[in-house]
């Protein structure tokens, strides 16, 4: 089963090694980002379960990308 303790640990592992390929900015905080990501996926499902709707999980996944995506190095 997935653990979002060790999943964390994938995210940051995951962005890091994007920042080390230059494709992050260097000024990207991986473990705030890593933490962004995992506090959207966790809210946005707990969300869409008492709301019965995907619509907050699609939003805070959306914005979080939003987020990531304006450390990328273009």
């Amino acid at each position: 089963m997935f653990s979002y303790c060790e999943g964390g640990g994938e995210i940051g592992s995951g962005l890091a090694r994007m920042q080390a390929r230059g494709e992050l900015s260097e000024s990207a905080d991986i473990a705030a980002l890593a933490t962004a990501v995992l506090a959207a996926l966790q809210g946005g499902m707990l969300l869409s379960q008492v709301r019965r709707s995907s619509t907050a999980y699609r939003q805070a996944v959306s914005a979080v990308i939003d987020h990531i995506e304006s450390y990328l190095v273009r």
